[in-house]
């Protein structure tokens, strides 16, 4: 019985460490797929995010400074996908797979392929915040519980959730309503882009990050 309990417990731990990565990649992309376009550069546009931050890190940089760069990079790469998708008018797909693909051979060119540690930030107050433990479970559950419910009040409760909604059932006509069509696009891909860099608070219980 004091087997199954602690194999039950260790099953409760490793889900409450993976699903929230699954979280963070898919509840996004109801913003985006509700406005009609779609992304497919999540997995390289994480790691160009990540790369940046495990370099400030090592540089000896505040970890909470690191974090703000990192997103001000995957903002930079959500706002080019964006501009673009909406002005260049290429589909979503076909650029969003374009930049997976740059990105990972960007940083495969760079990194030579090797993962980077961060033990720097191991049982920090950084460290502990974004990948430490409540109660004895991992506290990245905690994390995606809060941002769902953000999500889910910014798209039924939000002007936000309404505009996403004109824009993907007909841009003309929310063009005629006076919703800014572009301006909701472009920021399709910056909030993507930002959602999956939370994700590497996962490798941060690890103390490292495993750039692709």
């Amino acid at each position: 019985i004091s087997l199954g309990l602690v194999g039950s417990e260790m099953c409760i731990r490793d889900r409450f460490i993976t699903l929230p990565v699954a979280i963070f990649l898919v509840v996004p992309l109801v913003f985006t797929v509700t406005g009609g376009e779609i992304d497919l550069s999540f997995p390289s546009n994480m790691a160009m995010a990540s790369w940046v931050f495990s370099l400030l890190i090592q540089k000896g940089i505040p970890p909470a400074l690191c974090l703000i760069a990192a997103i001000g990079v995957g903002m930079g790469i959500g706002v080019m996908i964006g501009l673009i998708v909406v002005y260049g008018h290429l589909s979503s797909l076909v650029c969003t797979l374009g930049f997976n693909f740059f990105l990972r051979g960007f940083i495969m060119i760079v990194t030579e392929g090797r993962s980077i540690t961060i033990l720097e930030v191991q049982d920090g107050l950084f460290h502990n915040v974004l990948a430490g433990t409540f109660f004895g479970l991992p506290i990245q559950m905690g994390w995606a519980f809060l941002f769902i419910l953000l999500c889910v009040l910014v798209f039924n409760r939000h002007c936000y959730g309404v505009w996403v909604n004109f824009v993907g059932y007909n841009p003309q006509s929310a063009d005629l309503m006076g919703i800014y069509v572009n301006r909701i696009g472009i920021s399709f891909f910056i909030f993507v882009v930002n959602c999956k860099f939370k994700n590497f608070s996962n490798d941060l219980r690890f103390s490292y990050l495993n750039i692709l």
